[in-house]
């Protein structure tokens, strides 16, 4: 085929009318297919993202308000019985058997403790000894009523005290003699007195702890970190996970007015004023992670249900919503190379197809170009495990949790039950030797050992991963009925830190800890109480100014590391398999990826430029000749490359043990084919041979440099990193 013949190509394709229509419709329904997946792939990942933010906020609303109905019903029922209580007793002709009855109707587990206190003049000592000698033993003993103050040395309440006091819900608050918040519903007594006007006579009150009322609702699970608290219309936490806050009768309105955002803290002051329910999302006061919080008013009492569930736990995982970005990525690139493929085709001429070629060229690489930056930015951004997916402690719940799952497991096995101890570790430094697999821990850990348990029996800490440790006590003390041990501690831990995805790898050093006598029924759990916040992405567990030479810290958290041993340790009478029962503090870290692209990436691009040069000056028409490059300077490049990337390749798997073949290796790999493709373009234009390379003196290759060779780092990187 003639030169002249190939420059007319085009223009035959147009005279070919059937031919060329074709081709246009192929390039439209290809461009047509390609922009209906991309539109699918974006209205599907936002109606996950909607459905999904939608879903956790309905499971908040339905919950709360169901929770809310639960304890209105059931303080309705408190009120019903303590009014059908005063109405009965205030009766001229008192019906012992109508009082048993309306006692006998309450449930089996309802908590409340019902009283009469009375006042002691002559009416109400009438009343009182009335029902105390008809009901002597029926009355007193149903539900443990307790009658009491028939006069006042005994107790009994002065009229003007009593007229004082108000009808309906008290107003609670931590009760330091009980040691705990204490619900109390009260209504006054009346009866008809010897004139025949109507007298208050004592109040008759149901009174129950809110701990002891809250274990009678069934209420719906939550998952691990949501968790239930109430507080009454003034904003007084009554009830919450973590007990300090009532105990200090914390204040949620106060706190938000100074914390939270003005929206939201203006939203929920308006919730309390009007009585009306409304979701908020801000950062738990428990571990300090987006929680999306729901308010319910409690009708009858006043008081409001607050449920919080935590948004990382139930959002679509960092996992699943990588791939789905990387999908809509790739669907749009190539929607934009079909596009421009379609465009030049519609080129009015030669000259105007040969610079939109020239322009295609340039964009198509500079969409791939930045497609593989972006894949990098969402490894980076969701690429990580997260915590939540690993099921980190974060709450005192999740303790409780274990703790009555492993004493019903050895209720089942009829094994001995377990003791729990709480520990607690900080790091205060900590090197990785990834050659060897290896991490070097240095820190601090306690132990807190209820009074009266030998501490010899079940103290210390065991690393089973440990290679070397060293361990010397540093202080021990007494309080609060524990005795607390603490310990300075060096040790080293074979680690798994392999590695494929260098240098945007993750490792998640675990520090697994048990106690050292291995058949005792000895469980460690965390010492949660002394964080301040659990949060992982706070890192509670390392000490301030943590850092790793080379690595970011992302996480740290506590979780339970538990599977069956294959071996029986020589006990032949074991019925089951030995439980491995560790506690483990993670470490999720990733390499400092600035300062790897800077070292790995930009010379991978100077490379690149430098071959494309060579390129450039063998297939310029006008300069190919006074540039004098041929195949010796290709060959000599490429054997000056060759050994640099061996060099490197080498270094780098000195520094990581790589699992497979390493995704920087495999952009190398790429280097390898460009050079190989190089030196045989410049020997086919010095022998004048094969028409993609001697076309135009090989413009079709110099043209198809850049988008060829990205579009393989690209598609690289994408397989890599799915």
């Amino acid at each position: 085929m003639s030169l002249d013949k190939i420059e007319q190509w085009r223009p035959l394709l147009k005279k070919n009318s059937t031919l060329y229509k074709r081709v246009k419709v192929v390039m439209l329904l290809l461009t047509g297919l390609a922009g209906g997946v991309l539109i699918y792939l974006s209205v599907n990942l936002a109606f996950l993202l909607y459905s999904n933010n939608s879903e956790i906020q309905t499971r908040a609303i339905n919950a709360a308000v169901a929770d809310s109905h639960k304890i209105d019903n059931m303080a309705r029922s408190v009120e019903r019985t303590v009014r059908d209580i005063t109405l009965v007793t205030g009766e001229s002709e008192f019906n012992e058997n109508k009082l048993i009855g309306i006692l006998s109707e309450k449930r089996s587990n309802v908590p409340w403790r019902y009283s009469i206190s009375f006042l002691s003049d002559a009416d109400s000592l009438t009343v009182c000894r009335r029902l105390s000698i008809s009901g002597r033993t029926s009355i007193q003993g149903i539900m443990d009523m307790r009658v009491f103050g028939t006069s006042d040395a005994r107790g009994g309440l002065p009229s003007e005290s009593l007229a004082g006091m108000k009808d309906g819900w008290q107003k609670v608050a931590w009760n330091k003699n009980d040691k705990a918040v204490i619900l109390r519903y009260q209504k006054r007594l009346y009866t008809i007195g010897s004139s025949g006007e109507k007298k208050i006579i004592g109040v008759v009150s149901a009174r129950t702890p809110l701990d002891d009322f809250q274990k009678s609702l069934v209420y719906q699970n939550l998952g691990q970190y949501g968790y239930r608290f109430i507080v009454n219309g003034d904003g007084v936490m009554l009830d919450h996970p973590d007990k300090n806050l009532v105990i200090n009768n914390f204040n949620l309105l106060n706190y938000a007015r100074s914390t939270y955002a003005a929206d939201n803290s203006n939203n929920l002051l308006h919730a309390f004023k009007t009585k009306t329910g409304t979701s908020i999302f801000e950062k738990s006061i428990i571990n300090g992670q987006k929680t999306i919080f729901r308010f319910e008013p409690v009708a009858s009492t006043g008081w409001f249900m607050g449920l919080a569930l935590l948004v990382d736990e139930l959002t679509v995982s960092d996992g699943f919503l990588k791939q789905q970005w990387m999908q809509l990525l790739t669907a749009f690139i190539i929607f934009l190379v079909l596009s421009g493929l379609y465009f030049i085709l519609l080129s009015p001429s030669s000259e105007v197809f040969n610079k939109r070629l020239k322009q295609y060229s340039w964009v198509v690489s500079v969409i791939f170009i930045a497609g593989l930056i972006c894949i990098w930015v969402i490894h980076i951004a969701r690429g990580a495990t997260s915590p939540y997916e690993d099921k980190c402690i974060t709450t005192f719940s999740q303790i409780e949790q274990y703790k009555q799952e492993q004493t019903d497991k050895a209720l089942q096995t009829q094994s001995s039950p377990p003791q729990f101890i709480q520990t607690g570790i900080t790091i205060n430094s900590l090197s990785v030797s990834e050659p060897n697999e290896m991490a070097e821990v240095y820190g601090t850990m306690w132990q807190r050992i209820p009074a009266g348990v030998d501490e010899k029996q079940v103290g210390g800490i065991l690393f089973p991963d440990q290679i070397e440790t060293k361990m010397y006590e540093s202080y021990r003390m007494e309080e609060n009925g524990f005795l607390v041990i603490g310990w300075n501690f060096c040790t080293r831990l074979q680690q798994d830190l392999k590695s494929s995805l260098y240098p945007f790898d993750r490792y998640n050093i675990k520090i697994r800890m048990c106690q050292p006598k291995k058949f005792e029924s000895i469980i460690l759990v965390p010492d949660i109480a002394s964080y301040k916040i659990t949060s992982p992405k706070a890192n509670p567990m390392v000490s301030d100014g943590f850092a790793i030479s080379g690595w970011n810290v992302n996480n740290t958290y506590f979780n339970f590391s538990e599977q069956p041993d294959n071996i029986d340790f020589g006990r032949r009478t074991l019925m089951e398999r030995p439980i491995v029962k560790d506690l483990a503090l993670n470490i999720t870290v990733e390499r400092d990826w600035l300062s790897s692209v800077i070292s790995m990436m930009i010379p991978i691009f100077i490379i690149m430029v430098i071959l494309f040069s060579g390129v450039y000056m063998i297939t310029h028409e006008n300069d190919s000749e006074s540039f004098s490059f041929d195949a010796n300077e290709a060959v000599a490049i490429g054997t000056a490359f060759t050994m640099f990337l061996v060099v490197t390749i080498q270094s780098v798997r000195i520094q990581v043990i790589p699992l497979g073949i390493l995704y920087i290796e495999k952009l190398y790999f790429i280097i390898y084919f460009v050079m190989l493709v190089n030196v045989i373009f410049v020997f086919a234009i010095t022998k004048q041979s094969g028409f993609l390379f001697t076309y135009r003196h090989g413009i079709f290759y110099r043209y198809l440099y850049w988008p060829l060779y990205s579009s393989m780092f690209y598609l690289v990187t994408l397989f890599s990193f799915y």
